[in-house]
């Protein structure tokens, strides 16, 4: 009778993965590691709307966009002896809270943008913009890209525990002068904010579209390097959201 003899420990032999089965393999358990982290972020996402109506005509008004109640921006409607008034927005707290300017510097005026325009990270911030967004002198004469144009979108960035945050404030920005005394009037229209640190908001968004983009394994596999080009190379447009509509 012959016998088949099973190995034991001393004659099992053991047979090494191939550098490419390897890879393989931790290339999965990174997709898997980055798919559960974008999923917890998906969870996470929204977008966080707050409808106001204040109309600021003197002084200095703020926001506090994610109501922890510390301002992160500021809007000043001042005057200058009388002669000329002025309406400036900057951000206050947190060192990175800035709002957007063009791309031509922050010497000019806070961008006014208009709905869907995207925020985020391709765009300059600064801390304080060293012109106005709109100015009005007693003889009439305005100046400032926000002037009497109707409602538009201030883009904002802001810190959330260390972490940057972009979101928008609507506005609708008027002037005139009577009895040789120039006005401004600045209506808060509300804010919002995206939860997702790094995210691009769009002006006038109130729904975020980060959970419903996909993301393919190889994608995934890269690790967060994955996670930044799937960010990058999700197509907004085509994904539908919900567009601020004032009070």
């Amino acid at each position: 009778m012959t016998h088949t003899q099973e190995p034991t420990s001393a004659t099992r032999h053991t047979r090494p993965f191939s550098a490419s089965l390897e890879k393989r393999l931790l290339s999965y358990a990174a997709a898997g590691a980055v798919g559960l982290l974008a999923t917890g972020q998906a969870a996470q996402a929204e977008i966080v709307v707050t409808r106001t109506d204040v109309t600021l005509t003197n002084g200095s008004l703020f926001i506090d966009i994610n109501h922890e109640g510390v301002s992160d921006f500021g809007l000043k409607n001042g005057t200058n002896l009388g002669t000329h008034r002025y309406l400036v927005a900057y951000g206050v707290g947190a060192g990175q809270n800035a709002v957007e300017a063009p791309f031509s510097g922050c010497s000019y005026p806070p961008a006014a943008l208009r709905v869907g325009a995207p925020i985020g990270l391709q765009d300059l911030f600064c801390r304080r913009s060293m012109a106005p967004l709109a100015a009005i002198n007693r003889d009439g004469l305005v100046s400032g890209p926000w002037a009497n144009i109707g409602s538009a979108f201030l883009g904002l960035r802001f810190e959330i525990s260390g972490q940057i945050h972009y979101g928008w404030a609507a506005l609708n920005v008027k002037t005139r002068v009577i009895n040789h005394t120039p006005q401004i009037s600045a209506t808060l229209l509300g804010y919002a904010y995206e939860t997702v640190a790094g995210e691009e908001i769009r002006a006038g968004q109130t729904e975020s579209t980060f959970a419903l983009r996909p993301a393919t394994l190889g994608t995934l596999a890269l690790g967060a390097d994955g996670l930044d080009l799937w960010r990058r190379n999700s197509d907004k447009e085509d994904v539908p959201a919900d567009t601020f509509h004032p009070l």
